[in-house]
């Protein structure tokens, strides 16, 4: 059975966080061994989605931020090692896992890219390590991490055309290795108005 990972930023109740979340609970369990991680205690939030997981996923929050900039790296090698198939949805999944696992050649990386970034990452343990004040240094060395971590990839999907000529005409990227895939949304989640609610909101937008 493949070992298939999903790595997240966090699961606060965001656009993608939903979207991902979703997307694994439709997983087929008996093709796929499936484990989603969290690279921030989402449990200390004041909102979260973890209870829109399905009860049959296994899920892992992984606590980086108790750790220094190079612990992170060692910390999410070690988690990951047995994964055959790794999605990371969100900007910092996308920048640690590919340079956490940059000399694991058979481990397969697809990452979700969501918009067009000057600088990939704002990640305050990387910018303690750069001296605060030295932003243009932070700069610099974020996007040459980022090259070195775009390196590793094995596919980028974008959501949007605009994102995927970005990482193409920007960031360097082959055409080969990005595709556009919309956003897609579950309407078993949407709440249904009563025909009065319906007919009120009408009303106040002036429809």
């Amino acid at each position: 059975m493949l070992n298939l990972s999903f790595v997240i930023d966090s699961l606060a109740p965001g656009g993608a966080e939903k979207i991902t979340v979703d997307l694994i609970n439709r997983i087929d369990r008996n093709r796929f061994n499936v484990t989603f991680y969290s690279l921030f205690n989402s449990t200390k939030l004041k909102d979260n989605i973890i209870g829109r997981i399905s009860p049959g996923i296994k899920f892992v929050e992984l606590d980086i931020e108790k750790l220094s900039f190079r612990k992170r790296f060692v910390h999410l090698r070690k988690a990951l090692e047995h994964s055959d198939v790794i999605h990371t949805c969100l900007d910092m999944s996308n920048f640690y896992v590919p340079l956490s696992l940059f000399f694991r050649k058979k481990c397969k990386i697809i990452v979700s890219v969501h918009g067009k970034t000057a600088v990939f990452i704002d990640d305050p343990a990387l910018k303690a390590e750069l001296k605060k004040n030295q932003h243009r240094k932070y700069v610099l060395m974020t996007k040459y991490f980022q090259r070195i971590a775009n390196c590793r990839i094995n596919k980028f999907i974008a959501l949007s055309k605009k994102t995927r000529d970005f990482l193409i005409n920007i960031n360097g990227i082959s055409s080969k290795r990005v595709i556009v895939h919309y956003y897609g949304y579950d309407f078993e989640y949407l709440e249904k108005s009563s025909q009065e609610e319906a007919e009120e909101t009408r009303k106040n937008l002036g429809f």
